[in-house]
Protein backbone atom coordinates (compact mmCIF):
# COMPACT_ATOMS: atom_id res chain seq x y z
CA UNK A 1 0.00 0.00 0.00
CA UNK A 2 1.62 3.42 -1.39
CA UNK A 3 -0.90 5.65 -0.12
CA UNK A 4 0.39 9.18 -0.17
CA UNK A 5 3.74 8.24 -1.14
CA UNK A 6 3.34 10.13 -4.83
CA UNK A 7 1.15 12.70 -3.55
CA UNK A 8 3.43 15.77 -2.04
CA UNK A 9 2.89 18.89 -0.86
CA UNK A 10 5.25 22.38 -1.48
CA UNK A 11 6.94 21.43 1.60
CA UNK A 12 7.69 17.94 0.90
CA UNK A 13 5.29 16.21 2.78
CA UNK A 14 3.03 13.94 1.95
CA UNK A 15 -0.72 15.04 1.03
CA UNK A 16 -3.88 13.85 2.04
CA UNK A 17 -4.24 9.46 1.77
CA UNK A 18 -7.50 8.85 0.19
CA UNK A 19 -7.46 5.08 1.87
CA UNK A 20 -9.12 4.74 5.40
CA UNK A 21 -7.06 2.01 6.47
CA UNK A 22 -3.72 3.46 5.77
CA UNK A 23 -4.82 6.60 7.10
CA UNK A 24 -5.91 4.58 10.05
CA UNK A 25 -2.38 2.54 10.03
CA UNK A 26 -0.38 5.84 10.17
CA UNK A 27 -2.05 7.48 12.77
CA UNK A 28 -1.81 4.47 15.07
CA UNK A 29 1.93 4.35 14.21
CA UNK A 30 1.83 8.29 15.20
CA UNK A 31 0.64 7.50 18.44
CA UNK A 32 3.22 4.83 19.35
CA UNK A 33 6.18 6.02 17.71
CA UNK A 34 8.97 7.80 20.10
CA UNK A 35 9.03 10.69 17.43
CA UNK A 36 7.01 11.07 14.66
CA UNK A 37 9.26 12.93 12.51
CA UNK A 38 12.42 10.87 12.58
CA UNK A 39 14.09 9.23 9.13
CA UNK A 40 14.10 6.24 10.74
CA UNK A 41 10.63 3.73 11.28
CA UNK A 42 10.25 2.59 14.78
CA UNK A 43 10.45 -1.19 15.13
CA UNK A 44 8.83 -1.14 18.65
CA UNK A 45 6.04 0.98 17.34
CA UNK A 46 5.45 -1.13 14.05
CA UNK A 47 5.66 -4.55 15.97
CA UNK A 48 3.09 -2.93 19.17
CA UNK A 49 0.94 -1.67 16.44
CA UNK A 50 0.36 -5.09 14.06
CA UNK A 51 0.33 -6.70 17.23
CA UNK A 52 3.15 -8.54 16.14
CA UNK A 53 4.21 -9.62 12.77
CA UNK A 54 1.06 -11.16 10.83
CA UNK A 55 2.23 -13.33 7.47
CA UNK A 56 6.00 -11.97 8.49
CA UNK A 57 5.13 -8.54 7.48
CA UNK A 58 4.90 -5.05 9.38
CA UNK A 59 1.80 -2.85 8.85
CA UNK A 60 3.67 -0.06 6.98
CA UNK A 61 7.28 0.14 6.01
CA UNK A 62 7.32 -3.32 5.28
CA UNK A 63 10.92 -4.02 2.95
CA UNK A 64 12.21 -0.44 4.00
CA UNK A 65 12.54 -2.11 7.41
CA UNK A 66 15.07 -4.74 8.67
CA UNK A 67 12.63 -7.38 10.20
CA UNK A 68 15.78 -8.37 12.66
CA UNK A 69 15.26 -4.87 14.40
CA UNK A 70 11.06 -5.36 14.94
CA UNK A 71 11.94 -8.97 16.03
CA UNK A 72 14.11 -7.97 18.83
CA UNK A 73 10.81 -6.04 20.42
CA UNK A 74 8.69 -9.12 20.78
CA UNK A 75 10.32 -9.78 23.98
CA UNK A 76 9.23 -6.59 25.10
CA UNK A 77 6.30 -6.43 24.08
CA UNK A 78 3.82 -7.23 27.15
CA UNK A 79 1.46 -9.94 27.43
CA UNK A 80 -1.96 -9.59 25.89
CA UNK A 81 -4.34 -11.46 27.99
CA UNK A 82 -7.31 -12.91 25.93
CA UNK A 83 -10.62 -11.38 26.23
CA UNK A 84 -13.75 -13.02 27.51
CA UNK A 85 -15.75 -12.19 25.04
CA UNK A 86 -13.86 -13.58 22.47
CA UNK A 87 -13.00 -17.08 24.93
CA UNK A 88 -16.73 -17.35 25.73
CA UNK A 89 -17.66 -17.15 22.51
CA UNK A 90 -14.90 -20.00 21.17
CA UNK A 91 -16.56 -21.66 23.98
CA UNK A 92 -19.87 -21.78 22.69
CA UNK A 93 -18.70 -22.34 19.29
CA UNK A 94 -16.99 -25.81 20.42
CA UNK A 95 -20.07 -27.15 22.61
CA UNK A 96 -21.76 -26.11 19.18
CA UNK A 97 -19.13 -28.07 16.85
CA UNK A 98 -19.53 -30.98 19.61
CA UNK A 99 -22.97 -31.17 19.54
CA UNK A 100 -22.57 -30.91 15.77
CA UNK A 101 -20.14 -34.35 15.45
CA UNK A 102 -22.49 -35.98 17.80
CA UNK A 103 -25.16 -35.92 15.62
CA UNK A 104 -23.09 -37.16 12.52
CA UNK A 105 -21.43 -39.44 14.35
CA UNK A 106 -25.20 -40.99 15.05
CA UNK A 107 -26.04 -40.46 11.28
CA UNK A 108 -23.39 -42.01 10.34
CA UNK A 109 -24.41 -45.53 12.69
CA UNK A 110 -27.58 -45.62 10.99
CA UNK A 111 -26.31 -45.17 7.58
CA UNK A 112 -23.89 -48.25 8.59
CA UNK A 113 -26.60 -50.34 10.24
CA UNK A 114 -29.29 -49.48 6.96
CA UNK A 115 -26.27 -50.55 4.56
CA UNK A 116 -25.60 -53.71 6.60
CA UNK A 117 -29.16 -54.35 6.71
CA UNK A 118 -29.41 -54.05 3.06
CA UNK A 119 -26.42 -56.28 2.18
CA UNK A 120 -28.37 -58.97 4.34
CA UNK A 121 -31.97 -58.54 3.00
CA UNK A 122 -30.21 -59.36 -0.04
CA UNK A 123 -28.49 -62.45 0.96
CA UNK A 124 -24.55 -61.10 0.20
CA UNK A 125 -21.78 -60.12 2.61
CA UNK A 126 -20.79 -56.50 2.34
CA UNK A 127 -16.89 -56.87 1.01
CA UNK A 128 -14.13 -57.56 2.49
CA UNK A 129 -11.84 -54.00 1.26
CA UNK A 130 -14.90 -52.41 2.81
CA UNK A 131 -15.93 -54.18 6.18
CA UNK A 132 -11.86 -53.91 7.03
CA UNK A 133 -11.86 -49.82 6.39
CA UNK A 134 -14.97 -50.28 8.40
CA UNK A 135 -12.80 -51.75 11.85
CA UNK A 136 -9.94 -49.22 10.77
CA UNK A 137 -12.40 -45.87 11.34
CA UNK A 138 -13.77 -47.41 14.48
CA UNK A 139 -10.58 -48.37 15.69
CA UNK A 140 -9.16 -44.55 15.30
CA UNK A 141 -12.65 -43.95 17.05
CA UNK A 142 -12.16 -45.51 19.70
CA UNK A 143 -8.51 -44.54 19.99
CA UNK A 144 -9.96 -40.78 20.02
CA UNK A 145 -12.53 -41.08 22.70
CA UNK A 146 -9.80 -42.66 25.09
Amino acid sequence: MKSGYKIVDSTGRSGPIPSQKAQRRLDDYKELASDENSHELDGKALYTMGRGMKHGRVPIGDGAVDKETILVHRLSVPFKPVNPDDYERVIKENEQLKQTNQILHDENGVNRALIMAMYADFGKEPPAELLSHLENIDARRQQVTN
